[in-house]
């Protein structure tokens, strides 16, 4: 079916959108200002729009990218041109009316908080079948977004984490305007994988988040625990100044592009802090403390986590080391001895890759686990799955491998970094799991039917949903040592 332009009148005023097999597209919505110009390095600023009609027909721009791996970009076409002015954000609903506003799901992207957009996940599917809304939105990335300013005063106090500012600009639109779509702004759920699965984390100490959201999906997220780095350091040594207020001057007269290749020259790592203005303090804390006590979690990873990512961030023993000693602190949440000392038992004959790969598991595994633990604890409730439906590629059962699942898209065919096959078995888990997703955003618990029913994890029984060709429930698939090793709290 072709697609036909169409107008809404909207509380942003006429917007002009797509429709196309019983969905409708508003693509490109800008969500804040262009952080551009006196902008950079500033918070999101509000956007008005004026009288005239908006053409939400085509997606806004994506974020400039630092780079993918090349595994990753095969038969892939980015929507939308790299830009510095990306705050943009694309709505899909149902193209039916109803009494009843429907629940909004808000789709956070991955890509290492270097790379990647919102505008290249299709939701009309996911929408279509399960009568929910989606808005999937881009954010500020690299040094654009989380580049640590505070040495040069209060003026750029959150400057660690511009990129969460941008999300919570995102819900703060979601909950003005998303009514004009069919949506409920008291029924919303974060929701994201990688970075994305981060940021949903990182959302539960932010106090500016709270209220703009009730449930949170987080598919291989690390849970943010480590305050603001030192990157001023690594930046000034590439500009040859030992001045940080020059620094900062010099890079606000570089053009995004010359920006983006300083930030690449100098190999800063970037992502969210908690630096005590946006993110005031870990999940399981925001949890523990009451500010998060009454948001339901679903969360886990996929079995291969690191076969994707773990030659990026080893491609030297040095930097290997460097990674490893920051994985390994997040995942035990102290200096990390007791995790390396158990990885190099497990992983005695391996490369620093091997390491770093099994790390990465860790990471992702061992934030799941103590999120989803201390949710049902304080009694909202966690969800954890092992995605574990196996594949014939190279790479296993690799990170990313999940979210054709969650988007139902195996039934569009097998394009770029999708590792499993539109098999007609992997395309009933894929409906039953997506299902499952939508249900926990509709009421809060993921049980549907199609699969086995899910108890809670923890902080007793430490039950999982193994997404399998053959789905079940694992008790304490991790066993006791590495959960202390996790730190995953008990009763």
């Amino acid at each position: 079916m072709s697609q036909i332009v169409i107008n809404q009148h909207t509380a942003l005023g006429r917007v002009q959108g797509l429709r196309e097999s019983g969905i409708r597209q508003f693509l490109g919505l800008r969500y804040a200002q262009p952080p551009i110009g006196a902008l950079r390095f500033q918070p999101p600023q509000p956007h008005t729009p004026g009288a005239e009609l908006i053409d939400a027909t085509r997606y806004g721009n994506r974020h400039l990218q630092v780079g993918w791996p090349e595994e990753v970009l095969a038969g892939l076409e980015w929507q939308g041109e790299e830009s510095e002015d990306c705050l943009f954000l694309n709505v899909f609903t149902p193209d039916s009316e109803t009494d009843e506003p429907r629940p909004v799901l808000v789709w956070i992207h991955g890509g290492a908080f270097m790379c990647g957009s919102g505008n290249d996940y299709d939701a009309s599917k996911f929408v279509r079948d399960y009568d929910v809304v989606v808005v999937t939105i881009n954010y500020r990335i690299g040094v654009f977004g989380f580049l640590n300013l505070e040495t040069l005063g209060n003026a750029h106090a959150g400057s660690a984490n511009l990129g969460i500012q941008d999300q919570i600009a995102a819900l703060r639109w979601v909950q003005a305007n998303i009514e004009s779509f069919g949506g409920d702004a008291s029924n919303v759920t974060i929701w994201g994988e990688s970075a994305g699965g981060a940021s949903v984390l990182a959302l539960l100490g932010a106090p500016a988040a709270e209220g703009l959201f009730h449930k949170g999906m987080a598919f291989s997220g690390a849970e943010t625990l480590a305050p603001p780095t030192d990157q001023m350091s690594m930046l000034k040594a590439v500009l040859a100044t030992d001045s940080d207020a020059e620094c900062l001057a010099r890079m606000q007269a570089m053009s995004a592009f010359e920006l983006s290749e300083l930030q690449q020259a100098s190999a800063i790592y970037v992502g969210p802090s908690v630096d005590g203005h946006v993110i005031t303090r870990p999940a399981c804390e925001a949890i523990e403390d009451g500010a998060a006590a009454s948001i339901p979690i679903l969360t886990g990873a996929t079995r291969d986590e690191g076969t994707i990512l773990a030659p990026s961030f080893a491609a030297t023993e040095e930097l290997g080391s460097m990674v490893l000693l920051g994985l390994s602190a997040s995942i035990g949440r102290d200096d990390g001895a007791t995790y390396r000392a158990f990885l190099d038992e497990e992983v005695a004959d391996g490369s620093i890759v091997d390491k770093v790969s099994r790390a990465w598991f860790d990471t992702f595994r061992s934030s799941a686990l103590r999120v989803a633990a201390t949710a049902t604890l304080m009694g909202a409730g966690g969800w954890v799955y092992n995605f574990e439906v196996e594949t014939e590629h190279e790479l296993g059962i690799a990170h990313f491998a999940d979210v054709p699942f969650t988007f139902n898209w195996l039934e569009e065919g097998n394009p770029g970094l999708f590792v499993h096959q539109p098999t007609e078995r992997n395309r009933e888990l894929a409906a039953n799991w997506s299902r499952a997703v939508a249900t926990f955003a509709r009421t809060g618990s993921p049980n549907s039917a199609g699969l086995p029913e899910w108890p809670t994890y923890g902080p007793k029984d430490y039950d999982c949903l193994r997404l399998a060709d053959e789905p079940g429930v694992v008790s304490n698939p991790d066993g006791l040592s590495m959960l202390k090793i996790y730190r995953v709290p008990e009763a």
